[in-house]
């Protein structure tokens, strides 16, 4: 625990709803996206569809624990949680005080003591202090490509190792076909090969599904990694505003891991907009980086390839 829990406040676990529970989602970045993108509040209501809950989201992507910015007279947080009736107070607090960088640590610890403290004091239904859930921050895309990488190297060092007791079949085929459909996994989010027919197709599928054009799709320069390599793409697509967004969360759910960057939207009727036919209801236009990801060929040394700096955060 990096807070300590006050020995008066200890909520029953396993945590469950109770009927008529009023939810507040309280955070930064990832609590605010979730008012685009209702996936968790739909994933609750459906499991506790008898509960009869409500969940207002109070999310705003600059916060902090102790730094809320808000306009005057706009009202604390106590107010707007008075506001909501809240029984249960989900929090996302912890990315932004991360680039505090380890100097930061302490004082996260501090304020969210002073957090759980003061939410216990408080009665915002009327009746008792709100029952919390404190949630930590997400890992980033890039620590899941390095670790899937590691696995995968680890993996095919275990399959290599298994191969030499092959007279030892009939014990080892369980474990041996268990790596192997790992391994298989593994590939499917990191390939070998650049495989960037398939990426294409990912990509334009992905598109068509969300009703998005894609105009250009220009490959850029490989960059060689310690472990991998990046390959990017310029993209230059239009459509709906909310069809680009669901583009984007259809290219987050490809088994293949793609990185998005480098945005760059704009109005489709403005004066810097292309001068082509679009359809129907666009009213977006840009680029955008689409990073994908594959491995270093066996008979490929660190050697043969300069490795690029560190990759930065996207």
């Amino acid at each position: 625990m990096i807070a300590d829990v006050p020995t008066d406040y200890r909520d029953p676990l396993p945590f469950t709803f109770k009927k008529g529970d009023v939810v507040a989602i309280l955070g930064n970045g990832l609590a605010d996206r979730m008012q685009h993108d209702g996936w968790l509040e739909t994933l609750i209501q459906a499991h506790f569809s008898d509960r009869h809950l409500s969940i207002r989201n109070l999310g705003f992507a600059g916060d902090e624990l102790s730094n809320r910015m808000r306009c005057e007279n706009f009202g604390s947080p106590d107010d707007w949680l008075t506001r909501t009736k809240a029984d249960v107070v989900f929090a996302f607090f912890g990315y932004n005080e991360s680039f505090g960088g380890p100097d930061g640590v302490n004082k996260f610890k501090q304020d969210l003591e002073k957090f759980i403290h003061n939410a216990i004091e408080h009665q915002y239904n009327g009746n008792a202090h709100p029952r919390l859930v404190l949630f930590s921050p997400i890992a980033q895309e890039r620590d899941e490509v390095d670790k899937a990488v590691r696995q995968r190297a680890q993996l095919n060092q275990e399959v290599t190792q298994l191969q030499v007791y092959r007279q030892r079949y009939g014990e080892l085929k369980s474990q041996m076909d268990a790596l192997s459909k790992q391994l298989e996994t593994l590939k499917t989010i990191v390939p070998e090969e650049k495989e960037q027919d398939e990426f294409i197709r990912l990509v334009q599928g992905a598109a068509s599904a969300s009703n998005v054009q894609i105009r250009r799709l220009t490959s850029k320069p490989v960059v060689a990694r310690e472990y991998h390599y990046d390959m990017p793409f310029e993209v230059q697509a239009d459509g709906p505003y909310f069809n680009l967004l669901d583009f984007f969360g259809r290219l987050s759910r490809l088994s293949r891991i793609i990185n998005v960057g480098d945005v760059d939207f704009e109005d489709a009727t403005g004066s810097k907009a292309p001068k082509y036919p679009m359809r129907p209801g666009t009213s977006v236009t840009g680029i955008f980086t689409a990073t994908t990801f594959f491995t270093k060929p066996a008979d490929t040394g660190a050697s043969t390839a300069k490795p690029a700096p560190p990759a930065g955060k996207m």
